[in-house]
C-alpha cells in the first residue's frame, strides 16, 4: 500500500518523537534528581592538622567534598591569607566563633579588628562559643586542659539567673553592633546551658527570652544538647524560628549538664539522624558544620571523611 505524503510526514514525525523518548526521559529525571545541601565542618575538629598544615588540610577537606568551613580560631594568619587559602581549597568560611571579650591574646567581637577579618574571609555570621570567661582564673589552671574546662564548667554553674540576663544583653548590645557591618551574631551551646536556674528556666531559656529575636539567633550542637537530656527534634521545632546554623555532632549517652560528653562517630551514638535531618529540613537550618569531640578512632582528617560519607548518603539532605 502506498503512503501519501501526509502519511509519510506524520510517520516521520512519530520516528522523531520515538528517538527523541530516551532523551526526554532523561532530562526530565536529571530535574527530579535531588541535590545534597552543601556540608560544613567546624575547624576544631582539625585544629592538629590546620595547626601544621593549613593549606594541605584545607585541600583535602575540600576533595572530602565538604563546601564550608566554621572557623574556631584564624590561626595566626591575616584575613586576605587565610581567605586566598580557602579559596584554593574551593571553600568558603560563612561563621566564625569569636568570645565577646579578649582572652588570652586574643581579640573579642567588640574590637573593630575582628570585624574587619571577619568581613575579608567572607564570614556572614559571628557564633559567641561560649559564656564570657572573665571570672576564670586561668593562671591556677597551669595550662592543663582538664583543668581549664572544669574551671570552665565550674564558672557556668555558678552563674545566677542575673548572670545570665546580664550575657544576654551584652550578647544583644554586640549583636546591634555587628548587624552595621552586615553581621549576624549567634550563641553557641554546650549541656551546661540547659541545667536548672532559680526560677526553673535554663540558660538557654534566658538567652532566648532576654534577646531581640532579629539581632540574636542560636547555634545548636546538636551532640551538647542530646547529652544534656534534650529532645533535640522537638527542640528544632519548638525554637525553628532562632536557629541558623547547627553542628552535626554525636555522643553515645545523654550524661545531664555536668562536664562529661562521651563522643561517637555519627551514627553510632544516641541520634535518630532520619528524624533529626526531616527536623532540620523543617526548620529551614542555613548552615549544618560536622564537628566530633576527641578522643578520636583514626586521625582527624579520616574521622572527617567518614563523617561526610555518612551525612553524604543522608536521603534527608537531599533537595
Amino acid at each position: 500500500m502506498e503512503m501519501t505524503r501526509r502519511q509519510t510526514v506524520a510517520a516521520l514525525c512519530a520516528l522523531a518523537a520515538a528517538a527523541s523518548l530516551p532523551h526526554a526521559a532523561a532530562d526530565a529525571k536529571s530535574k527530579k534528581e535531588k541535590k545534597m545541601r552543601p556540608l560544613g565542618i567546624q575547624t576544631f575538629m582539625l585544629k592538629g592538622p590546620l595547626d601544621k598544615d593549613f593549606q594541605g588540610t584545607l585541600n583535602q577537606v575540600g576533595a572530602i567534598g565538604y563546601r564550608e568551613v566554621e572557623a574556631h580560631s584564624f590561626f595566626g594568619r591575616n584575613g586576605t591569607d587565610f581567605r586566598k587559602a580557602l579559596d584554593q581549597a574551593g571553600l568558603t568560611c560563612p561563621s566564625a566563633h569569636v568570645m565577646l571579650d579578649p582572652l588570652l591574646g586574643t581579640p573579642g567581637l567588640t574590637d573593630p579588628a575582628t570585624v574587619e577579618m571577619l568581613l575579608q574571609i567572607g564570614a556572614k555570621h559571628a557564633v559567641v562559643p561560649v559564656f564570657p570567661l572573665e571570672k576564670v582564673n586561668f593562671a591556677q589552671t597551669g595550662g592543663d586542659m582538664l583543668k581549664i574546662a572544669q574551671a570552665i564548667w565550674k564558672t557556668g554553674a555558678d552563674m545566677s539567673l542575673d548572670d545570665w540576663k546580664r550575657v544576654a544583653h551584652r550578647i544583644n548590645e554586640t549583636g546591634v553592633q555587628l548587624a552595621k557591618s552586615g553581621l549576624t551574631i549567634a550563641y553557641h551551646n554546650h549541656n551546661l546551658e540547659f541545667a536548672k536556674l532559680s526560677d526553673g528556666s535554663t540558660p538557654l531559656d534566658v538567652l532566648l527570652r532576654e534577646t531581640d529575636p532579629a539581632v540574636v539567633r542560636l547555634e545548636l550542637d546538636i551532640g551538647w544538647a542530646a547529652a544534656a537530656g534534650v529532645d533535640v527534634v522537638a527542640f528544632l521545632h519548638q525554637h525553628a524560628s532562632r536557629i541558623n546554623q547547627v553542628h552535626l555532632k554525636d555522643t553515645t549517652e545523654a550524661s545531664g549538664t555536668s562536664l562529661k560528653f562521651t563522643p561517637a562517630r555519627l551514627g553510632e551514638g544516641i541520634l535518630k539522624w532520619d528524624a533529626l535531618l526531616k527536623a532540620i529540613n523543617r526548620a529551614k537550618i542555613e548552615h549544618l558544620y560536622i564537628e566530633q569531640e576527641e578522643p578520636f578512632k583514626a586521625t582527624a582528617i579520616e574521622e572527617a571523611r567518614i563523617a561526610f560519607e555518612f551525612m553524604s548518603k543522608r536521603p534527608e539532605l537531599k533537595a
